[in-house]
């Protein structure tokens, strides 16, 4: 349910994909990380798909939604997902919205809280930086600066494209993850089982554009401005978002609050989904009244 799309805007030269899933006052938007098409959110959903109404989208080059003909780099910014999804909230004419993001979904949500304050009224970045997420490792910092290459080589020789799919028909991807970044221990395969099929059909171009436009963003400079409630998820041990980045992002953010889930990794909020379930759930029903959050039949049997 999570994965396929029902609903299309057109977007001039690209169709944007998305699913509306219940229906309340303030529904979930869930933003996935680069390259992800919904594997992040499945045990979320699982817990709460009788609870709460989602929005799930694709991001350009994603999934369902189609990529600009004759692509730029900055066609995939940041600032350009988030005028997608501002687009599909009209479309729905949904006024007002929690966004989770995990991942470059992080700069998603804390983004479009910048931009649209009126309809972000809550956010929880989940595992994510605030901006330009390659500089803090020197492995990523390094891998960073062949991007434009790497797109060059992409648009020079199709084929890479098959070649990448083909990597996603590799049986073990989930033990080389256990052994790169996510905690065996406590991750089970089934939350991984899509992951790599997945991020092997991203159109490449796409993703590479994408990854390079992400790491020019920041909000770093406009914390300030972030007015919203802000429940900040982290693991002890990503490997791709250290957590004293998301340590600062507490401190600095106006209206934060901290979900550290010990142990865990980039995929901590579904390592220790149960904690996490429990943090998110408080979090908000302190800020909202319960039944804007509901769905509209779990709001009639609260008031009979």
């Amino acid at each position: 349910m999570l994965r396929t799309m029902d609903r299309f805007i057109d977007r001039g030269n690209f169709q944007l994909a998305y699913k509306v899933i219940g229906k309340s006052k303030i529904p979930l938007i869930l933003c996935d990380g680069i390259g992800c098409i919904g594997f992040a959110w499945k045990a979320l959903f699982e817990e709460f798909q009788n609870t709460f109404s989602f929005i799930r989208w694709h991001y350009r080059g994603h999934g369902q939604t189609g990529k600009p003909s004759n692509p730029l780099p900055q066609d995939f910014s940041i600032d350009k997902l988030c005028e997608d999804l501002n687009i599909i909230l009209e479309r729905e004419n949904i006024k007002h919205a929690v966004l989770l993001g995990h991942s470059m979904g992080s700069q998603v949500v804390l983004e479009f809280g910048l931009r649209y304050p009126d309809k972000a009224l809550a956010l929880v970045p989940i595992c994510g930086a605030y901006g330009s997420p390659f500089q803090y490792q020197i492995k990523w910092r390094w891998l960073s600066k062949f991007l434009p290459q790497a797109i060059e080589q992409v648009r020079k020789y199709p084929q890479i494209r098959d070649y990448i799919k083909a990597l996603g028909k590799f049986p073990y991807w989930h033990e080389v993850g256990t052994l790169i970044e996510t905690n065996g221990k406590l991750l089970k395969k089934e939350y991984m089982v899509d992951y790599f099929p997945d991020i092997t059909n991203i159109d490449p171009e796409s993703f590479l554009m994408m990854a390079e436009q992400m790491n020019t963003h920041s909000v770093e400079q406009q914390f300030d401005q972030i007015q919203q409630p802000t429940l900040v998820v982290y693991g002890e041990h990503d490997g791709f978002t250290p957590a004293w980045l998301s340590e600062k992002m507490v401190r600095k953010l106006p209206h934060a609050e901290a979900c550290f889930l010990p142990l865990c990794s980039h995929m901590g909020h579904v390592e220790l989904k149960e904690l996490f379930h429990l943090k998110l759930e408080k979090f908000l029903y302190t800020h909202f009244d319960k039944k804007d959050l509901l769905l509209s039949n779990s709001v009639k049997s609260v008031a009979a």
